[in-house]
This record gives C-alpha cells, sequence and structure tokens, in this order.
C-alpha cells in the first residue's frame, strides 16, 4: 500500500518536473527571437535614418551644384567683352567682315546719328555721333573699340563726357550694306543732359556712296 502511494507521487513529482522544463523551453525561444526581431527592427529603422540623411545631403548637394553652374555660366557670358551672341530676333543676321567698314548715317526728321566703322591697327574702331534737332554739334558722342558680336552688353566707349553708357542688341549687318541696331540706354551718367542721350530704338544705318 505505501509503496504504491510512493509511486503515485514520484510520477506526479516527474510530470510536474517535466512541466517546469517544458515552460522554461517556452520562454528561452520566446525571448531569444524576440531580441532577433527587435534586433532586425532596429536595423531596419538604423538604416532607414542613414537612408533619409543621404538622400538629403544629396538633394542639398544638388541644389548647390546647380546655383553654382547658373553663376558660372552668367560669368562666363559678360567676361567675354562685355558681349554675348544672341541672334534671336536676328535671324537673317550676317556676321560682321572688312565690307561693312566705312560711314553710315541715320534720320528720322530733325534727328540724325552718324556711324562710322573703320580700320586701324588691325582692329576695328567705330564713332557714333547723335544730332537731335539739327543741331550743329552732336549731343552724345560714342567711340572705341567695335565687338563683333551680334549683342553688346556694355558699348566700349572711351569718352569720358559720355552722357551715358549704352548696349547694342540684335545688331544686323545687311545685305545692302546697312547695318541695324537697337539701342538702349543702360545708365544715365550725366543727369543734367539726361534729355540730350540717345534714344532707345531700333536705328537702321545707311552707307553712305
Amino acid at each position: 500500500m505505501d509503496k504504491n502511494k510512493n509511486n503515485g507521487t514520484g510520477i506526479m513529482f516527474g510530470a510536474i518536473i517535466l512541466m517546469v522544463v517544458i515552460f522554461a523551453i517556452i520562454l528561452v525561444v520566446f525571448f531569444v527571437n524576440g531580441a532577433k526581431n527587435g534586433s532586425r527592427i532596429g536595423q531596419v529603422y538604423s538604416n532607414s535614418l542613414q537612408e533619409n540623411a543621404a538622400n538629403e545631403d544629396t538633394n542639398e548637394i544638388d541644389a548647390n551644384n546647380t546655383n553654382n553652374v547658373e553663376y558660372v555660366s552668367l560669368n562666363n557670358g559678360l567676361d567675354q567683352g562685355n558681349s554675348v551672341d544672341m541672334p534671336i530676333n536676328a535671324d537673317n543676321a550676317k556676321k560682321f567682315d572688312k565690307s561693312y567698314i566705312g560711314k553710315y548715317t541715320w534720320k528720322d526728321g530733325d534727328n540724325s546719328i552718324s556711324f562710322e566703322l573703320s580700320e586701324e591697327n588691325g582692329e576695328t574702331k567705330y564713332r557714333l555721333l547723335y544730332y537731335p534737332n539739327e543741331v550743329a554739334h552732336a549731343s552724345e558722342e560714342l567711340w572705341g573699340d567695335w565687338s563683333t558680336s551680334l549683342n553688346i552688353v556694355l558699348v566700349d566707349n572711351e569718352n569720358e563726357d559720355a552722357i551715358a553708357t549704352y548696349s547694342f542688341n540684335d545688331i544686323t549687318y545687311n545685305e545692302n550694306k546697312s547695318i541695324s541696331i537697337s539701342i538702349q540706354v543702360r545708365d544715365v551718367i550725366n543727369k543734367q543732359l539726361e534729355m540730350y542721350k540717345i534714344p532707345d530704338g531700333k536705328y537702321t544705318f545707311k552707307k553712305a556712296d
């Protein structure tokens, strides 16, 4: 009787120990998997942050590079003898050649402009005189080196007493040996004589016979 009781008690304790061992194994497996998953999630999150940071750096670099390109392009355009070739509105324009050396005139009512191209020591020079209201002496005089660009951003002028600075745009060398120039005032130097500056406009100078 006592022997059977002891056997039953031993079996019960064995079952309990087995259950405890199984439960412990389940807990160990659960925590190990949890740690691995947590590590993976942390790694994914870290990778995501690194990728976003890299994208932001790339965007910033691209923006800086774009600004630099625009700045360099602008400077390149202005550094080439203060002239830029932009024959947008001068599709029929010819490039300058020596046959255009000579004297030209423009006249509209009482206003006239004398324009001359000459060659000195292998260089092309120009002279432009503006006569408003048929005055005897020109109110504005420009002279200096002539640029063969079709658009002169800032006209070279050796006259220190000029009323203003000018730009010459859409310069067209016509087949009939006339020259068309869009003249525009850039900056007025002498405010007191501003009314005598060359007015903005398109001028066609005819070559003298």
